[in-house]
């Protein structure tokens, strides 16, 4: 099972945000003992759950909380909301390509997912 959750902390900037997803991939090899490779976050997400897949001989859950939080945090600044949804965007894409290693992925926040754009791939 993978756990992601945006909701500590508040995330100002892009290097936030992808810090952010830096310790979830810290916490995801932590928890599986299993070592991530890749240098991209979207590669290393795939990665993350084809490992488990193979380790655990099972089809992976993935659950995530307040998907859309690094992008809500600053609503207001348009700018750097259009780059934390580009940066959640490239993070989430992996998970339509994963689905033969998936079981489920639920996934919550506070906004529709065709409000915050993230997702397109997905819908």
């Amino acid at each position: 099972m993978i756990k992601i959750s945006f909701g500590k902390g508040t995330h100002r900037t892009p290097v936030d945000v992808n810090l952010s997803i830096e310790e979830i991939f810290l916490g995801i090899q932590r928890d599986n003992d299993i070592k991530l490779t890749y240098p991209t976050i979207k590669r290393r997400f795939e990665e993350a759950i084809i490992k488990l897949h193979d380790k655990h001989k099972r089809r992976v859950v993935v659950l995530v909380d307040e998907y859309d939080k690094p992008a809500l945090d600053r609503i207001e600044e348009p700018e750097v909301a259009k780059q934390h949804r580009e940066i959640l965007k490239d993070f989430y894409s992996i998970l339509k390509d994963a689905d033969p290693y998936l079981k489920l992925v639920f996934i919550t926040g506070v906004s529709r997912f065709s409000k915050v754009s993230i997702f397109s791939g997905l819908n």
